[in-house]
């Protein structure tokens, strides 16, 4: 439901940043052992300064200093964040974000009520536990403090969006534990999304004419080695290179009779050649997902994920809620 992804946006946010903000380079000594013992010290010290420069959260996003050149031109930090936060709410309106937030807030005191009742608590031990997650993906604390005031946020606010989303967490397992499924539940789930939970995971061997296929079969049945076989005598070159593994396979993007073939194979056995518009395939399954039971917990938490999902969404929609304006009068 998209109404309760907006408690997540700060997440998602640290993934860019974790992947901008880290680098592995290690200098070497004639290109052969890196000199990590001779700059521990000087490493150490490195990272004690830092951590002195920001023992607390600067408002870098008022940096006036150049972030970018542009042919000569310079813009600040400061004047790229003015746009960045002003093309921001724009795109927000746009998507109706600020009725997202609200329901992101209704959403919050349905959840900590329902817990309360349930003496469901968040510790502050899982919080720090998380907290020092995002310390150490960023590289530290002074990369911490640098990404909070990117974000423009504080302590306080992160601390409670992470509090935020672990009670959502327990929450859904809390009505997850209370949610009883019945049979036919779920067989008209599997029977309505099947092409999409159904898949069996294959190689394959493709070849022009069959009589190179039933080559193929003979050598496999005598124990030669599928990538060596399919290296020698598959034209899929693309599947070569995995030594002829197709991954999952599902019934959509791929031939009916191919997938009909693949699905109705044993685990671990060789099929007769399948005649497609390709040519013709040996297909070998390792594991076959097809059918209710092979994937009866995948289904049942796809379930009792929308089951929640409509369950919160009919509270937010029954609360009582009043909008006011900045002056205080309420918006009829």
């Amino acid at each position: 439901m998209k109404k309760t992804r907006i408690i997540s946006l700060l997440l998602a946010l640290s993934l860019v940043l974790v992947a901008c903000g880290t680098n592995s380079d290690e200098t070497t000594d004639e290109g052969n052992t890196p000199r990590v013992v001779e700059e521990t010290n000087e490493t150490n010290e490195e990272e004690k300064r830092k951590e002195k420069e920001y023992t607390k959260i600067e408002d870098l996003r008022n940096n006036k200093k150049t972030m970018v050149s542009i042919n000569g031109e310079d813009i600040s930090h400061r004047r790229f964040y003015e746009f960045y936060d002003l093309y921001s709410s724009i795109m927000g309106m746009g998507q109706n974000l600020s009725q997202e937030i609200t329901n992101l807030f209704i959403g919050d005191q349905i959840i900590n009520k329902e817990l309360k009742e349930a003496n469901i608590t968040v510790s502050d031990e899982e919080i720090k536990t998380e907290i020092d997650n995002y310390i150490n993906k960023l590289g530290g604390q002074s990369e911490y403090y640098k990404y909070l005031s990117v974000l423009g946020s504080t302590e306080e606010l992160f601390k409670e969006n992470i509090e935020n989303s672990l009670k959502r967490v327990k929450h859904q397992q809390y009505f997850n534990e209370k949610t009883k499924l019945t049979d036919d539940e779920l067989n008209a789930y599997y029977e309505k999304n099947k092409d999409s939970i159904d898949n069996v995971i294959a190689k394959h061997i493709l070849t022009k004419d069959e009589d190179t296929a039933l080559k193929a079969i003979e050598r496999l049945n005598k124990g030669e080695d599928f990538k060596d076989v399919a290296n020698e005598l598959s034209i899929d070159k693309a599947a070569n290179a995995k030594g002829g593994e197709l991954g999952a396979v599902k019934r959509s993007g791929y031939d009916a009779d191919f997938v009909k073939a693949a699905f109705d194979l044993e685990e671990n056995k060789v099929s007769s050649p399948v005649k497609t518009k390709f040519g013709y395939h040996v297909i070998l399954v390792t594991k076959n997902n097809v059918g209710l039971e092979k994937n009866r917990e995948e289904i049942q938490n796809a379930l009792k994920k929308q089951k929640y999902q409509k369950d919160l969404q009919e509270k937010v929609k029954s609360s009582d809620i009043k909008f006011y304006n900045f002056d205080g009068s309420e918006i009829k």
